[in-house]
């Protein structure tokens, strides 16, 4: 790889690029554009987290719950 090119891959003008460039879709339920790696699959339509339906893996678990009853030592 040459001097050139890897100047290019470090500047703004190539990571705003990529941004842009990032393949895209709508969340079935609020209709927004979200990055296709941020969408969750469920039947055959695409949620993103905020609007999962209630039966999947993501809304079953009450992170904070998890967090607030944490009694675990800490490490030293």
């Amino acid at each position: 790889m040459g001097n050139l090119q890897r100047k290019f891959l470090d500047t703004k003008v190539f990571y705003n690029m990529s941004l842009v460039v990032a393949p895209k879709a709508r969340c079935y339920a609020c209709r927004k554009w979200n990055r296709r790696v941020h969408l969750i699959k469920y039947d055959g339509k695409r949620y993103c987290i905020s609007c999962t339906p209630a039966d999947t893996f993501n809304n079953s678990i009450d992170y904070n719950e998890l967090l607030n009853n944490d009694n675990t030592p800490l490490l030293k």
